[in-house]
């Protein structure tokens, strides 16, 4: 019951916040975040050859538009759980990052609208919606806000130029997996 009040508190709080933001910053606040990767092609079928997909490259600003997502689902839910650090934090990185999120966010609508046509929005308000559920029954614990408010702190450090780069390397914490050994 307890993870219902909360599923339903982090969703209202994600519609009152996109309808507060003013026009220009609606795809700064709560905008969509990279889809997850997607589910493999189906096993061929008999007499057919396996004919392997090849994923799409991912953009440079990719990681940057996941951390902001991260973030923002974060800082909706550590508000819940009575955290202070994050939302502020996250909420300067919005300001000092304003152009690389917008070009992140660009990058972002435009590999919708490649990989899905005319129902893009709905891809991406589907797959929006999803993120959000998903690190809003998560994000709670004190743990992981101090994480995300460290990691808030390193963004809004960052130059933009770095941002992508320090986005790859800090979301697999942040998402509790382990970063890829360097080569």
């Amino acid at each position: 019951m307890t993870r219902i009040v909360a599923f339903i508190g982090t969703a209202t709080l994600l519609l009152l916040a996109s309808c507060a933001a003013p026009v220009a910053q609606r795809g700064l606040g709560v905008g969509s975040a990279a889809p997850s990767v997607p589910a493999a092609p189906p096993p061929p079928g008999p007499g057919e050859a396996a004919t392997p997909a090849a994923p799409e490259p991912v953009p440079a600003m990719a990681p940057v538009w996941r951390l902001r997502t991260v973030l923002n689902a974060a800082a909706l839910s550590c508000r819940l759980a009575g955290d202070t650090q994050l939302v502020p934090r996250y909420n300067q990185l919005l300001r000092h990052h304003r152009a690389a999120l917008a070009i992140a966010y660009a990058a972002e609508q435009d590999r919708y609208r490649r990989q899905h046509g005319a129902a893009w929005q709905r891809v991406q308000d589907s797959e929006m919606t999803r993120i959000y559920n998903h690190y809003g029954s998560i994000a709670g614990s004190p743990r992981f806000c101090a994480a995300a408010a460290s990691i808030a702190g390193d963004a809004i450090a960052a130059e933009a130029d770095a941002l992508p780069r320090l986005a790859a390397a800090v979301l697999p914490t942040l998402l509790g997996r382990r970063p890829a050994p360097s080569r």
